[in-house]
């Protein structure tokens, strides 16, 4: 469960980080700007003058408003939330030389350095994989499947996604890489494995209620 937590969060940070670097490619932007460009329009207000029915009894009424604060709440708190995201995220690609600030603090502008280009094009090129929560979990059967796989450590993160979707699927580990489960692997599993390159790295296998022994097609 730590390791999908942490793949999760990581996947946001790495979404947010290439959102920032692709719209950077183009020019460069102000502050305020670039966190507009990101963020989309402004959370819309009230209408000025606008006024409710009033409701019968207080109870009811002050329920209401305290509903609507509420969700006022939620929404400014995930804005700021956002914000500091994106700042986080913005120093983050300065001190690690993909993105460039021009100008004072107050009055700063970013554009991508040269580094940040060759990054921008690497990760543009390779797929990111999806969210390991994604696939359908099938119910338990009587066959036992076994996981097994042997990524590069190179494709690091790739270990750590496969491991998220077997966790989220109900898998356990009893030895390293190997895994142990007795739902269906997802079909679409299968596919975004083929399609990130690990597949043939992956040996999958069932083990009937006989003791039969199948390897499943396409691992």
């Amino acid at each position: 469960m730590t390791s999908c937590l942490w793949y999760t969060a990581r996947m946001r940070r790495d979404s947010f980080t290439i959102k920032i670097l692709s719209v950077l490619a183009h020019t460069e932007w102000a502050a305020e700007e670039l966190w507009d460009a990101l963020s989309g329009p402004p959370l819309p207000g009230a209408p000025a003058g606008k006024r409710h029915r009033p409701l019968p009894g207080y109870r009811r009424a002050l329920a209401k408003a305290e509903r609507e604060f509420e969700e006022r709440s939620r929404e400014r708190r995930a804005r700021l939330e956002s914000r500091l995201r994106y700042q986080q995220t913005i120093s983050r690609l300065v001190r690690g030389g993909l993105v460039e600030r021009v100008g004072n603090r107050k009055n700063a502008r970013f554009r991508l350095s040269l580094r940040g280009i060759r990054e921008f094009k690497k990760r543009a090129e390779h797929p990111q994989p999806p969210d390991p929560r994604i696939y359908p979990s099938e119910p338990a059967r009587t066959a036992i499947t076994i996981v097994s796989y042997d990524i590069p450590e190179r494709d690091r993160w790739k270990r750590t996604w496969i491991r998220s979707v077997l966790v989220s699927l109900g898998y356990r580990m009893v030895h390293q890489s190997v895994w142990v489960g007795t739902r269906k692997l997802p079909d679409r599993f299968l596919k975004d494995a083929r399609e990130l390159g690990i597949l043939h790295c992956m040996e999958i296998f069932e083990v009937s209620k006989t003791g039969t022994l199948r390897i499943v097609e396409g691992s």
